[in-house]
């Protein structure tokens, strides 16, 4: 508990984020303010970190105050925890170009985190004008959606239902008069032609007319002649003609108008009934309409996330190379403070003479590997001696166990021998007692009868009886096991 306490009360953050060994640095007081300022760059890349993502959760998602902070607080967390783990990997080599070559991947890791960072920092910085953009951006938006949908199918649609609404209104309105033009009539088109033709013979008689009647230099002599009659007459048939075309155009549009009466009324009819449901259709497509453009300016209203001001902003920077060039300059000089410790670590490892602090390094890692050396050494011979013990104790155990298989044997011959000598006494004693009893039959027989060594009754000894007598002498002798 103790050298805990002690251990925290000598922690020092910024030695611990630039990833050098405080025991080390406390055997070389001179370097400490170099790995100091290490880590405090690490430490302020990690605040710019956590800063750059609160704007961006404030911009993105609208997030809450509270949410964004704790969020933004683990990025910078992690953020420093990454650029504390590439500045400690960046370690001195033999030579230049394989520091350069293993910095490099770290290098361009380190770019894009700047890069992600300094993003939200920037449209931070240039709010103001981004939001000037961005109502632009949702007025063209508003402006390119009506004309979308004036041109869209919808908006063709609801035009298309409005003329036709209009068009069977004034058909009501004037009694089926659908302002048909008479002059459309394919008889009445050739009696105008006629017509024109007629007017042109007319006009062409009165000037040839007139001359004679008055004269022209050199081309007619004035006097009412023969010539003069002759025109006059050539004047009253182009006349005539022309009344004949007009009486026959005025009797076919008599005619037209006669038949357009029952027409006109059947007009009046169907557009009674066309026009509710034209109507109906008229002011649901506007319903519809009217629903999109509330749902398309409510989001339009509201759309001022993280790409759109990027966007924004690079509309602005496109158009104005002031704006251009600033934009550019503050995303490098964020991406520079994000890069910073892997540069300055870079160029310490580059330094020809190593620092004091990597030579006193250098000699505690050989030393430690060296101890290390040596417990592995050790350990494998504590690993050796405890084999050669195993085999040892397993090699005993198999000559204790050989050398006692004989005596085994033995007591184990000695012990039937016991017993077999046991079972002849028992057997002897039985046979002497059952003789008194059966002199007879042991008298009268050929051999001695069969006796069990071990009879079933309860008390009383059993013999066989003279009838049953063994096929031969030797079944009466018990065999011992």
């Amino acid at each position: 508990m103790t050298s805990l306490i002690g251990r925290t009360a000598g922690f020092r953050p910024l030695i611990w984020l630039s990833g050098a060994r405080p025991e080390i640095l406390a055997q070389c007081p001179s370097e400490r303010g170099k790995y100091q300022g290490i880590g405090a760059a690490v430490l302020i890349t990690a605040v710019m970190a956590a800063i750059s993502m609160a704007f961006a959760l404030s911009m993105a998602v609208k997030a809450p105050l509270v949410f964004a902070l704790v969020f933004a607080l683990l990025w910078g967390i992690g953020i420093m925890m990454l650029d504390r783990w590439l500045v400690t990997t960046i370690q001195r080599q033999d030579r230049k170009r394989h520091a350069f070559y293993l910095a490099a991947p770290r290098l361009l890791f380190a770019l894009l985190i700047g890069v992600v960072i300094s993003t939200p920092l920037v449209l931070q910085i240039f709010k103001p004008e981004i939001d000037v953009q961005l109502e632009r951006m949702k007025s063209a938006a508003a402006n390119a959606n009506a004309g979308d949908a004036q041109s869209g199918k919808l908006g063709q649609r609801i035009a298309v239902l409005d003329t036709e609404a209009k068009r069977l209104e004034r058909v009501i309105s004037s009694n089926g008069d659908t302002g048909t033009d008479l002059n459309a009539d394919p008889t009445i088109a050739g009696l105008r032609k006629d017509e024109g033709a007629a007017l042109k013979r007319v006009s062409d008689a009165r000037e040839r007319l007139v001359c004679e009647l008055g004269g022209r230099r050199g081309q007619c002599r004035p006097g009412d002649g023969p010539i003069a009659r002759q025109r006059k007459q050539q004047l009253d048939d182009a006349e005539a003609e022309l009344k004949r075309v007009r009486d026959q155009i005025a009797a076919r549009q008599s005619v037209l108008q006669r038949d357009s009466a029952t027409f006109r009324q059947r007009n009046v009819d169907t557009a009674r009934q066309r026009l509710p449901q034209v109507r109906r259709d008229l002011a649901a497509a506007q319903e519809e309409r009217a629903r999109l453009d509330k749902g398309f300016a409510s989001r339009n209203a509201e759309s001022d996330g993280l790409l759109l001001r990027l966007k924004a902003l690079n509309e602005l920077t496109s158009g104005d190379g002031t704006l251009f060039w600033t934009h550019l300059l503050l995303i490098l000089l964020f991406t520079s403070i994000e890069c910073l410790p892997i540069f300055v670590k870079l160029l310490l490892t580059l330094v020809p003479k190593k620092s004091l602090y990597e030579e006193i390094l250098e000699i505690e890692e050989n030393r430690r590997r060296r101890v290390a050396e040596e417990r592995a050494r050790r350990e494998q011979n504590a690993q050796i001696l405890e084999a050669e013990d195993i085999i040892t104790q397993a090699r005993l155990l198999r000559e204790a166990r050989d050398a006692a298989i004989p005596r085994m044997v033995e007591q184990t011959v000695r012990a039937e021998m016991e017993i077999a000598q046991a079972v002849l006494d028992e057997w002897r004693g039985r046979e002497l007692r059952n003789v008194p009893s059966n002199i007879d039959a042991y008298l009268s027989a050929d051999a001695y009868p069969r006796v069990d060594p071990h009879p079933s009754g309860s008390g009383a000894s059993s013999h066989s009886s003279p009838a049953q007598r063994p096929s031969h002498a030797a079944a009466a002798t018990p065999r011992p096991a």
